[in-house]
Parts: C-alpha cells; structure tokens; sequence
C-alpha cells in the first residue's frame, strides 16, 4: 500500500514537474521578431530549423552562407540579437534531414513555441577572465590580423578542450572526432564566423557557423567535429543594442 502511494506521487511528481517546464518562457520571442524583421526583405531568401537550442538559418537556394557577400545583412541581423538568440548559419548545398525538414520565417515562432530546450545562448568563458590568465601572450598575437582561438573538446560540454590557434582560412581536420567545440575572437574590429564540419577537410556540406563579436565566444555546442574554419567580417561599429532589449 505504501508502495503504490509512493510510486503514484513519484508520477504525479514527475508529470507537474514536465508541465511546468515546457510552459516556460525559454524563448526570447522579442528577440524572435526583432531578428526577423531585421532580415527585411531578404527573408525570403533563408529557411528554418530548430536543433537542441539552436535556432538554424540556411540559404533557400540550396548552398553555403557567405557572411562577407550574399548573407552580409544576414550577420548583421545575427549580430544584433547575439546576447538574446542562439542563430546559427547552416550549409544547405547538401540535402540532408536538417535542410529537407526547414520551413520558412512565418513559422519560426509556431516551431518554438512547442520546442522545450531554451534558445537563449549560453557561452562558458568570461572574457574578462580570459584576459587576465593570458594578459602576457595575448598582446602580441592580438596584432596579428585574422588570429582565432578554438577549444575544440572530447566531452559535450568544452571542459576537456584542447586549446589551438589558427589563422582565417586554415582548416585544420582530424582523423578521430571532437564532440563538442567553441572559439574565441580576438579581433577588436571584426567578427569571427567558425565553420564546424561532421566531416574531414572542410568539405561535403552541412557545416554549422557559429558567431563571435569582437572580444567574444561563441557558444559551446555538442556536434561530431572533424573539421573547421574562421571567416573575419569588419565591425565598422559596435552592434547597437535594440529597442525593448536594451
């Protein structure tokens, strides 16, 4: 008898607990249609998804962003909402279930609002902290443009990292997998975009490109990593801060 009260309020327990998670407000909806209506006309031009927290844009036209060309405003709008959104750019040039599953922008707050894993990003690192443990080797490799730091890890969460540096356009590619990596911009007036790949060599499609203002991280995320590489756009200013989210 004691059993089956315990077990009943084990479940009773567990199903209040589940209720009150998914009602709540994980998702920065202001943030939401700020981005969106920030994209203007050119969101036509971009399709949807949603993967463990991370909210993907992908090039319609079936290819691989360019924030420097074609998907300039796209980094801008991203840059914006850095600190309220997880975005993260897709590669669409292979069709995989991510990209046949996209759906376009009118849908994007439907989606979230039954996705339980929040969209807010989280980044590990402090800068702050960073430049203090590293104050004596980081002046010299600040002056070199185009330097990028990556953790790339063994674990999920980009404890266990290995720190490396590479330069804009390296694409360093590993024989066994990294399953979990993150990066740091040193650059005072660019911002980095890393290229992360399931596969070797940078190649075969499908890469995630995460973003880092001046100074910054991107975040950590969990995803089978062979391959990577940096992309530098200048900043000609600080990204403002916008309306209600000031």
């Amino acid at each position: 008898m004691r059993f089956s009260i315990l077990l009943s309020t084990i479940f009773i327990g567990f199903f209040s607990h589940t209720a009150y998670v998914s009602g709540q407000t994980i998702h920065n909806s202001t943030a939401v249609t700020g981005f969106l209506d920030c994209l203007g006309d050119s969101i036509s031009n971009y399709k949807f998804n949603i993967d463990e927290g991370e909210i993907l844009v992908m090039p319609a036209d079936n290819r691989s962003p360019n924030c420097t060309t074609r998907d300039n405003l796209l980094l801008n709008c991203i840059m914006r909402y850095h600190d309220y959104l997880n975005i993260v750019l897709y590669g669409s040039a292979y069709g995989d279930d991510t990209v046949s599953s996209s759906f376009v922008a009118a849908e994007l707050n439907d989606r979230l609002s039954s996705h339980a894993i929040s969209t807010v990003p989280i980044r590990r690192r402090s800068t702050n902290n960073f430049l203090k443990g590293r104050s004596g080797s980081r002046s010299k490799r600040q002056a070199v443009n185009g330097y990028y730091e990556s953790y790339p890890a063994t674990d999920d969460s980009c404890a266990d990292n290995d720190q490396q540096s590479y330069f804009a356009g390296d694409c360093p590619s590993f024989a066994s997998k990294y399953t979990s990596i993150e990066f740091y911009n040193p650059e005072p007036q660019a911002v980095l975009t890393a290229y992360v790949w399931p596969h070797h060599d940078c190649s075969q499609g499908n890469e995630k490109g995460y973003v880092a203002g001046p100074f910054g991280y991107t975040s950590c995320p969990k995803r089978d990593t062979y391959s990577w590489k940096g992309s530098f756009t200048n900043a000609a200013s600080p990204w403002p801060c916008i309306g209600s989210l000031c």
